[in-house]
């Protein structure tokens, strides 16, 4: 990274999805569970982290590169925020840096670290991991019904240049490298969430706290995609539940594109 890029200021904004309708993206919500405002979604955030990493390392960061991120502190509509990423020795024979995102009272929002290995991961055949169709009616999952190797479901279709827009403008992503239909990071987060989310009706909406993602290849629009996504650990911590799922993100069936591990607090 140049000395230019190792910081950025960014104003965090929420956008007006009419999807945050009754989350804690939603101000009226948010403040009746104790927030002071309305809550951006991490997604978000992880963005703002990883334009440090495309602007240093290019369309090969998409292609092999990775990012642990810890969510420490909710972050508000209007938040100024600023980005910083310090050397941190190598990573599978990559450069690695550490991240952290701080608000203006100097708390951290959010740590970690993001490389550029030398060659993309190991990961298994796209003919081992299992696709499901999401079930109808929705099942109801329970705490209780936590365990690894429960599988999610997945939706079945074409990523436009249009959802890679949308997404781009929901987060304020100005960043030029995905001008021409490549998607995002962040987006690729969402998609795997998305199914995830969609396949149960949950106690309460799961909440977003920390992801490790390893990419494998860049994703263009006009590529049909998939999950193949299950938990890997149910924990309980400070009288918390929560669950890891290991999200695996397929293009046209033959490729897969990332891996995501994220934690989700599923209920109090």
């Amino acid at each position: 990274m140049t000395a230019l890029e190792h910081d950025y200021a960014v104003t965090a904004v929420l956008d007006d999805n009419p999807g945050y309708k009754g989350s804690v993206h939603e101000d009226s919500v948010a403040r009746a569970q104790g927030f002071r405002a309305a809550l951006i979604p991490g997604a978000f955030v992880y963005d703002y982290a990883t334009r440090l990493a495309t602007r240093a390392w290019g369309v090969e960061w998409l292609a092999r590169g990775a990012i642990a991120a810890r969510f420490r502190r909710p972050v508000y509509d209007g938040d100024e925020l600023v980005v910083k990423a310090t050397p941190a020795g190598t990573f599978e024979g990559g450069p690695k840096v550490d991240v952290t995102i701080t608000n203006a009272e100097g708390e951290q929002v959010l740590v970690g670290w993001m490389a550029l290995a030398d060659s993309p991961p190991s990961v298994p055949a796209v003919e081992a991991l299992a696709f499901h169709p999401f079930a109808t009616p929705k099942p109801e999952l329970r705490v209780e019904d936590l365990a690894h190797g429960l599988e999610f479901g997945t939706e079945d279709r074409v990523l436009t240049a249009q959802d890679i827009a949308d997404s781009r403008t929901a987060m304020g992503n100005t960043e030029a490298i995905y001008d021409d239909g490549l998607a995002h990071s962040a987006c690729m987060v969402r998609l795997t969430m998305r199914d995830v989310l969609t396949s149960y009706k949950f106690p309460l909406a799961p909440v977003f706290t920390e992801v490790e993602t390893r990419n494998c290849a860049p994703l263009k629009a006009g590529r049909r995609i998939q999950t193949a996504a299950q938990i890997l650990d149910v924990f309980e911590s400070n009288g918390r539940h929560y669950f890891k799922s290991e999200e695996y993100l397929v293009a046209d069936g033959t490729e897969i594109v990332a891996r995501h591990i994220r934690t989700n607090l599923i209920a109090g």
